[in-house]
């Protein structure tokens, strides 16, 4: 049947076709208001009215507002709209069309419509389902396009299509769903209090301010007494390395260049490569100059340091990773500031440091090691499917000059060659709106992306966007949208794209946007303009700021597979670019719980320059 759901629950298969009529058959709408100017009427009085607005959607769990962020007068109250506990909300602005369920009494502005009059009809539950449901979305969608700014009116609203069937299995389908909702709140609950369990053992186990023990010690050293105070003069013989030309440093490990390079950089702990000599063995060295100035490693075994490198030399056992951490934790606050950020020798040994005894050194040292072993194991987890991802990229795509790629899918092994197409064929092209990295705010109404975010955040897919305006108009993005910065100080960074599949994102200046006219993939697309960077760099222009133009984007020619091979191509991408993020969050989870760890591990105290 044309209008019943493939899935049906057995007692309503007999029960005839859901009936399909326009949403203002069923439902009433309508709009909230604002007080102006509404500054004058935002109050912290613990009296006032709930002021509900899009922005506080960020903190809802399954369409569910339950709390806001800002209150107005009760006077204000009286020129908006007061809405009740348990009442449907429809947004009609930014993200528009997603309907919430409110848990708490307020007033809604003009962004929203409030649902009435629809219980004869409809199933509460059932309808919040319904109106979030990608059918309902796509309407919103369709019949909004075309307008300046993106919203949608009462009179769009109204005219959608809403499907309709008994109470009877409205309240049985609306019970399946929630049960499903149910688990995962329950799993959303279960992480929080995790995080609050997590919060109030930090807090138990943090020394507190001027102790000389921390709280949490191994069994072993309970009774050992308090760390003792030394300047690292006292301890170690502190030096730098040498000047050496990188031209003699090799990327891999050979059997003649043997001994690893340290020198400033932050990627690779500040390995620059290797060197067939050392300088050190077993010590402790800190970057003395630039950006990176204070930072401190342990180095194991023999290693080459560049004159960029403080090191510290003990020969009975000081040289560890508990002495490096302990150093690490204070001595940012030492570095100059004054012109190049320094931490020179001189400095570095007048730091005073609490240490323990050599064997309580050597446990918590062993301790942090394993600790270090876990995030390197996971960091090369990570590097690993970087290039896993890398060479599927290569033989999922044609090579230069071949219209078939060298890996296919068993199921389009036969479909015959790619196709070759002009992105001016596929796409529309569009600029962003200009707004500055001041116009974005913590707590701001509705997200947006920066250009600059383009090249430090999102990569070929944008799955959660990090910045909120208070901006209202604007360039707003369409689901499927794709993304490419439009100005850089280098080629490279122009040679970037990113799907976005979120409506009413507000896109700022400095940004291209390629929105598809014709049935096309656009994450497939994502990736193959990502592996195609030679093509699009050619097409760059100006000197000190560089430039790519959407008319040229357009004159960029890409080959192109069924849509079917696209989605099969772009969902195997995908999945390994999950595996990526997954695996480097759980980086970021190792090296935090390790911070944790050195914050009670050493005894905490006031810094003494």
């Amino acid at each position: 049947m044309k209008n019943s759901p493939k899935l049906r629950f057995p007692e309503f298969v007999n029960s005839g076709e859901w009936v399909e009529k326009e949403f203002s058959n069923y439902i009433k709408l309508y709009r909230g208001s604002s007080p102006r100017p509404i500054q004058e009427y935002l109050t912290q009085d613990n009296n006032g009215v709930n002021w509900i607005k899009i922005g506080d959607t960020k903190n809802a769990i399954n369409f569910i507002i339950d709390k806001v962020e800002e209150k107005i007068t009760p006077k204000g109250a009286e020129k908006s709209r007061k809405v009740e506990i348990g009442e449907l909300i429809l947004a009609n602005s930014m993200s528009f069309g997603k309907t919430y369920e409110l848990k708490i009494e307020g007033c809604i502005y003009d962004g929203w419509f409030v649902l009435r009059e629809y219980e004869e009809h409809f199933c509460k539950s059932f309808l919040l389902q319904l109106l979030n449901s990608e059918y309902m979305q796509q309407q919103y969608k369709k019949l909004s396009a075309g307008g300046i700014v993106q919203n949608i009116s009462g009179d769009i609203v109204n005219k959608t299509m809403i499907f309709h069937t008994s109470l009877a299995e409205q309240q049985k389908i609306a019970d399946c769903l929630s049960s499903v909702d149910s688990l995962i709140l329950a799993q959303s609950q279960k992480v929080e209090l995790l995080k609050k369990h997590k919060k109030g053992l930090m807090q138990q186990l943090f020394p507190s301010e001027g102790e000389s023990v921390p709280r949490l010690r191994f069994p072993e050293f309970v009774n050992d007494g308090e760390w003792e105070e030394k300047e690292l003069g006292e301890i170690f013989q502190v030096t730098r390395g040498y000047v050496l030309s990188m031209n003699l440093v090799t990327d891999k490990q050979t059997e003649k260049q043997i001994y690893p390079v340290y020198s400033s950089q932050t990627k690779n702990k500040g390995l620059a490569g290797y060197y067939q000599e050392y300088l050190y063995e077993n010590a402790i060295t800190w970057t003395t100059d630039g950006a990176n100035a204070g930072d401190v490693n342990y180095r194991k075994g023999k290693f080459y340091c560049t004159n960029v490198c403080g090191v510290l030399l003990n020969t009975k056992g000081y040289a560890n990773i508990c002495i490096a951490e302990i150093i690490n934790s204070i001595s940012k606050d030492y570095v100059s500031y004054v012109g190049n950020p320094k931490l020179m020798n001189g400095v570095m040994s007048k730091i005073s440091i609490k240490i323990p005894s050599l064997p309580e050194q050597q446990k918590i040292a062993d301790f942090l090691s394993s600790v270090d072993s876990l995030i390197l194991a996971q960091s090369q987890k990570v590097e690993l499917l970087k290039e896993h991802k890398k060479g599927l990229l290569q033989n999922l795509f044609p090579s230069e000059g071949e219209n078939v790629p060298r890996l296919r899918f068993p199921e389009f092994a036969n479909s015959g060659e790619w196709e070759e197409k002009e992105l001016g064929n596929l796409f529309n092209f569009l600029r962003g709106s200009v707004f500055s990295k001041a116009d974005i705010i913590e707590n701001g109404l509705n997200k947006c992306i920066h250009y600059g975010e383009l090249f430090i955040i999102y990569k070929e897919r944008i799955t959660e966007i990090k910045s909120y305006t208070n901006i209202e108009n604007g360039q707003f993005s369409q689901k499927n949208d794709i993304l490419m910065p439009s100005s850089d100080v280098t080629p490279e960074g122009l040679a970037t794209a990113s799907a976005i599949f979120e409506d009413g994102i507000i896109i700022g200046g400095d940004v291209n946007l390629l929105r598809p006219k014709k049935e096309v993939n656009s994450l497939f697309v994502s990736y193959f303009l990502n592996l195609s960077k030679k093509e699009i760099m050619k097409l760059v222009s100006g000197t000190t700021v560089k430039h790519i133009y959407n008319k040229d984007i357009s004159k960029l020619s890409i080959k192109l597979p069924s849509f079917n091979e696209q989605q099969k191509i772009a969902d195997c991408l995908s999945s390994i670019d999950e595996l990526i993020t997954s695996s480097t969050k759980k980086v970021e989870l190792l090296k935090e719980h390790k911070k944790g760890l050195l914050q009670n591990l050493f005894p905490s105290g006031e810094v003494n320059k």
